[in-house]
């Protein structure tokens, strides 16, 4: 794991709720949407890039958003699960 991590927009609520959970793994937690560079509206291509620039691992709850960092000349990401509840939350990292 790295040390730098980012919260998509769709998984906010929950990492706003579990920030001290984050935090045990990660020093620094940012969110899509609190910067002008990743507004809300982000796409999975925008998130993934900046991902990608800034050497961070990405939590989601979207399946796919791991497509994004193959179609910009990743060989490989791991996928996993970082929490289980009433939503799963997905780590996406550069393998």
């Amino acid at each position: 794991m790295g040390t730098s991590v980012l919260v998509d927009a769709q998984t906010k609520g929950w990492g706003t709720d579990n920030e001290e959970q984050i935090r045990q793994a990660y020093t620094d937690v940012k969110y899509v949407g609190e910067s002008p560079n990743l507004p809300s509206d982000s796409s999975d291509h925008v998130i993934a890039s900046y991902c990608l620039d800034n050497d961070c691992d990405l939590l989601t709850q979207d399946k796919k958003a791991y497509t994004p960092w193959l179609d910009q000349g990743v060989d490989k990401v791991h996928i996993s699960i970082f929490s289980r509840g009433k939503q799963t939350i997905y780590l996406v990292q550069k393998a």
